[in-house]
C-alpha cells in the first residue's frame, strides 16, 4: 500500500525538479546576456574598432603535435618495449640461476624484474633531475633559499 502512493509521489518529484532546474537555467542564461549588456554596451562585435588591452583574454598557444600526440604514443611503446624486454629477460623456463625467494612462479620473477627495471629508472631520472636543478641554480644552499 505504502509504496504505490509513495512511487507516483516520487515520479512527480523528479518532473517538478526536472522543470524547477530547466527555469533556473533559462532564467540564468536570460540573465547573463543582460549582464554582458550592462558590462559591455558600448562594444560592437562586427565593428573594426580596436580592442582594449585590458578587456582582451590571453589565451596560451596551443601544444604542439609532438605533445599531444607523439608523447602519449611513445609512453605506450615505452610501456610495450619495458614488457618484452622483460618477457626477453626472464623466459618462460627454468634456469640454472639459483633464485631462491621461495620458488615463485615465473610471473613473480617477471614482476620482481620490472618493478627493479622500473625503479632504476626512476632513480637515474631523479639523479638527473637533481643534477639539472643544482645546475640551474648553482648550488644547493641556493636551491633550499627560494
Amino acid at each position: 500500500m505504502l509504496s504505490s502512493i509513495a512511487r507516483p509521489l516520487s515520479a512527480r518529484a523528479i518532473v517538478r525538479s526536472i522543470f524547477f532546474l530547466m527555469f533556473s537555467c533559462s532564467l540564468l542564461l536570460s540573465a547573463s546576456s543582460v549582464w554582458a549588456a550592462e558590462t559591455d554596451a558600448d562594444f560592437d562585435f562586427f565593428s573594426d574598432k580596436p580592442i582594449a588591452e585590458e578587456s582582451l583574454i590571453i589565451v596560451p598557444p596551443p601544444k604542439p603535435a609532438w605533445m599531444t600526440i607523439g608523447a602519449p604514443l611513445a609512453l605506450v611503446a615505452f610501456f610495450f618495449g619495458a614488457c618484452l624486454i622483460v618477457h626477453w629477460v626472464f623466459p618462460f623456463r627454468q634456469t640454472g640461476l639459483e633464485f631462491n625467494l621461495h620458488d615463485l612462479p615465473i610471473a613473480a620473477q617477471r614482476g620482481i624484474g620490472m618493478a627493479v627495471v622500473l625503479y632504476g629508472i626512476a632513480l637515474v631520472f631523479g639523479a638527473m633531475e637533481a643534477h639539472y636543478q643544482v645546475n640551474l641554480h648553482g648550488d644547493a644552499v641556493a636551491y633550499f633559499e627560494q
